[in-house]
């Protein structure tokens, strides 16, 4: 999906509205359809979600350990082993795999290159996957 528009014309406002991120209250009209099926209101942060433009990546964690935690708070643990799996599996489809144990780092410190953190952010809202 792409949404398009000028500063100030309310894309931020509507991906925080369609992923439950919006913390004022009001009022939405209007009919949202994911597949076809109409959602409710209270179901958009389970279908929605996007990465900010501005990470919020720890720089002493490695990727692995960040995609780690990540599951860990994300992911249902019914079978112990499937968020390593599932971490191994995002990292893999985001081409992560191969800097898996390098530190995050920062400007100073050095790391992954910005497009990895890029990656890592998104990886890390893909585990959030709340239909796993």
């Amino acid at each position: 999906m792409c949404i398009l528009g000028s500063s100030g014309s309310g894309k931020t406002t509507l991906l925080d509205a369609m992923s439950g991120r919006l913390r004022r209250a009001g009022t939405f009209l209007g009919e949202v359809y994911v597949n076809g099926r109409a959602l409710r209101r209270e179901q958009f942060q389970d279908c929605f979600s996007y990465v900010l433009q501005s990470d919020t990546l720890l720089s002493s964690l490695t990727v692995r350990e960040t995609l780690h935690y990540t599951a860990l708070l994300a992911i249902r643990r019914d079978n112990p082993g499937s968020f390593q799996k599932k971490v191994e599996a995002v990292m893999a489809e985001l081409s992560l795999s191969h800097v898996a144990d390098r530190l995050i780092g920062n400007y100073s410190l050095g790391g992954i290159s910005t497009g990895e953190r890029r990656r890592v952010s998104i990886a890390a809202q893909l585990l959030q996957d709340p239909r796993e």
